[in-house]
């Protein structure tokens, strides 16, 4: 599977805290958390400056993913109710914590 077969024209605006594009569903699995609408994210530009870097979907019961840890910055995360979920990001650094939420209700939800 590729991020193409997950979605498409996927823009994260800080500007306007959103997240727009389209996720297609992903159907057929055996495990029924591999079902349903995902959205594939690549954390890049992180400087050193960054001691912890956490994101995810919330409310989630998966809760945040650790993004230093996984290396390339790659992470995909399962969106159940795009009206009633937010995208949420938290940065740490020596002076503190930064935490953003992104809406996801500008999200297109497609079925093939």
């Amino acid at each position: 599977m590729t991020v193409s077969d997950l979605q498409s024209n996927i823009v994260v605006d800080s500007a306007h805290s959103r997240i727009t594009g389209t996720l297609y569903e992903q159907t057929g699995a055996e495990d029924e958390d591999e079902n349903g609408y995902f959205l594939a994210l690549h954390f890049d530009d992180i400087t050193a400056a960054v001691t912890s870097l956490y994101a995810g979907v919330v409310p989630s019961s998966d809760g945040l993913t650790d993004i230093l840890s996984i290396g390339n910055g790659n992470a995909v995360f399962k969106i159940e109710d795009k009206n009633n979920q937010l995208f949420r990001i938290i940065v740490g650094t020596a002076g503190g914590f930064e935490s953003v939420e992104y809406d996801l209700s500008r999200l297109t939800l497609a079925t093939e």
